[in-house]
């Protein structure tokens, strides 16, 4: 039991040595997403548009929208709508992110149970000996379970770093 935690342990910090990479990616065009002289208002854009939340359209801004987009593009000399269109794929990227963080956390709880159980057969047993080992790995769910909480999503569907949420 304790080798198969070991195992699925490694994968998961692989797994997460992965998501970590693709987070710091994302984390860097979202930066430079903000950067950009003219983020100020098309956040201010992005908060006021109105989706049809029916119907399907293929066109979600409404009239009001294209013509802050058209605004926001004269003054910074660059579509709007495809500024716009950015932002719509990283919160598109940051949604399949997060989906794969939430995967990796149930994974992480699924081995932490696996560990819990084994350290309570060991507690139990008379021979003790691999007690030690299980805790040591009980202590690397828990520090990669922290750095896996080390991002949050905004109410505008972006990633931000931020404060460890608490476990859930």
């Amino acid at each position: 039991m304790i080798a198969d935690g070991d195992a699925q342990l490694a994968s998961l910090q692989e797994e997460f040595r992965r998501m970590y990479q693709d987070m710091g990616d994302l984390m860097e065009s979202i930066a430079l997403l903000h950067a950009h002289p003219g983020w100020p208002e098309m956040e201010q854009i992005i908060r006021s548009t109105t989706f049809e939340e029916e119907g399907g359209s293929d066109e979600p801004l409404n009239g009001d929208t294209g013509e802050a987009l058209e605004n926001w593009s004269a003054k910074w000399g660059e579509s709007g709508e495809e500024f716009y269109s950015r932002f719509l794929n990283l919160v598109q990227q940051c949604t399949f992110l997060e989906v794969r963080r939430l995967s990796l956390r149930l994974k992480l709880r699924s081995v932490e149970i696996r560990l819990v159980h084994a350290l309570a057969l060991e507690a139990t047993s008379k021979t003790r000996s691999g007690g030690g080992v299980i805790q040591a790995a009980l202590d690397d769910l828990e520090a990669l379970e922290r750095q896996i909480d080390l991002y949050t999503i905004n109410d505008l569907g972006l990633y931000e770093q931020g404060v460890a949420r608490e476990s859930s």
